[in-house]
């Protein structure tokens, strides 16, 4: 299980597709779970369910930009704020706090890693902005070949590389996505993103880029290109640092920054989500 602190545990509870939430029953759920009340830390339960209403309210409206939480009688009921155009975010929440909570067993059979990566692809694709292009690298794609690192590298418009240290039947050899955007038509100097996406295991685990892929199989115009690790956990600013540090100063997109920039205009993507998530999570 990737979630440990208690702020994760309730929010990867909540569904954000029910239209009223009993957030008292979900709170004393939690405890119940724990050996005694320490969690509560001096305070009374009500001031307990109103401190991590208080994270919840500050996730969703600061990080994830969704004002979708309007508490009522006092902290005990939530109403969730929906229109259409939130619909689907609801249900991305609803996948990533599915995966965050059950890790990434079985990802590869039912299809929830292939589903994560291109939803990482489409979240830092958009961070990126007007013009930002993508191509997928990593699961339920073919292995990598000479013949497919040229046509990556004549789509990024980058000059091709070196082959010599190629693996044999190299899956994507630690990239998943590339994301790219042209600065000007003139296709040189473009931006450049290898990104991963951790699903499967622990992403303290997860090994950094390979650096095969910055260094050999395409020479850059720029060098290097950034590197990015996408996760399905949230990240507080002093734990989100340390793994910046960890991957070599990549950018890491965690469960916030993916329910940010998450560009809901993908119709297949959005129908691919709510599919899985009709699927394959049992909210009863």
């Amino acid at each position: 299980m990737f979630c440990k602190e208690e702020i994760d545990i309730i929010e990867n509870s909540i569904s954000l597709l029910n239209t009223s939430i009993e957030f008292e029953e979900i709170i004393d759920s939690y405890l119940s779970g724990v050996s005694t009340d320490e969690e509560i830390k001096g305070d009374d339960r009500l001031s307990y369910r109103k401190r991590k209403l208080d994270q919840l309210q500050y996730r969703f409206k600061k990080i994830y930009n969704l004002d979708i939480l309007c508490p009522e009688n006092g902290c005990s009921v939530l109403n969730v704020k929906c229109s259409s155009n939130l619909r689907v975010k609801m249900y991305l929440h609803r996948f990533l706090s599915f995966k965050n909570s059950t890790g990434g067993g079985n990802a590869n059979a039912d299809g929830s890693a292939e589903l994560f990566e291109d939803i990482s692809a489409n979240a830092v694709k958009n961070y990126l902005g007007d013009g930002s292009k993508s191509i997928m690298v990593g699961e339920g794609r073919a292995n990598l070949t000479e013949t497919r690192l040229k046509q990556i590298s004549k789509e990024i418009h980058e000059n091709t590389g070196l082959y010599d240290n190629l693996p044999n039947q190299a899956k994507d050899d630690g990239v998943d996505f590339i994301v790219y955007k042209p600065i000007d038509e003139r296709n040189v100097g473009n931006l450049v993103i290898l990104g991963q996406a951790c699903i499967g295991k622990n992403f303290r685990l997860k090994k950094s880029i390979r650096q095969r892929w910055q260094n050999e199989y395409i020479t850059y115009a720029v060098k290097p290109p950034t590197t990015l690790l996408s996760i399905v956990c949230f990240l507080e600013a002093d734990e989100l640092k340390k793994v910046h540090s960890d991957f070599d100063n990549s950018i890491v997109f965690d469960k916030g920054r993916i329910m940010k920039y998450y560009n809901t205009n993908d119709k297949d993507l959005n129908s691919r989500i709510i599919n899985f998530v009709n699927e394959n999570i049992n909210d009863d």
